[in-house]
């Protein structure tokens, strides 16, 4: 699951702010060629990846750990990505959003 970009750049890879497998297997030397920042390596628990619901589950290590961008408006679903109540975007193209009613007080 990647929540920014991922791809080659001048010959580099940039892996960043993104859930993927172990990451102390990317060499970090310049021959290398491998630029990674900011991942988690922990399973995201997605609600159901085997039919494609690549929602995040309560309890997933992606919720609230993403990093706030100023382009960031509106997930895959049409929610907002800044979480109003922690501030704070989730890993991946979804938003996590709680069942039930919520409050929030000025």
């Amino acid at each position: 699951m990647f929540n920014t970009w991922i791809g080659a750049h001048t010959g580099y890879y940039h892996i960043v702010n993104s859930c993927v497998a172990s990451t102390n297997t990317f060499l970090t030397t310049s021959i290398a060629g491998y630029y990674y920042a900011n991942n988690i390596e922990s399973d995201p628990q997605f609600v159901n990846k085997d039919s494609n619901d690549f929602n995040l589950a309560v309890g997933s290590p992606c919720l609230n750990a993403g990093t706030n961008e100023s382009w960031m408006n509106l997930d895959f679903d049409n929610h907002s990505r800044i979480d109003r109540f922690s501030g704070v975007v989730d890993m991946g193209c979804y938003e996590y959003i709680s069942q039930g009613i919520m409050f929030s007080v000025p």
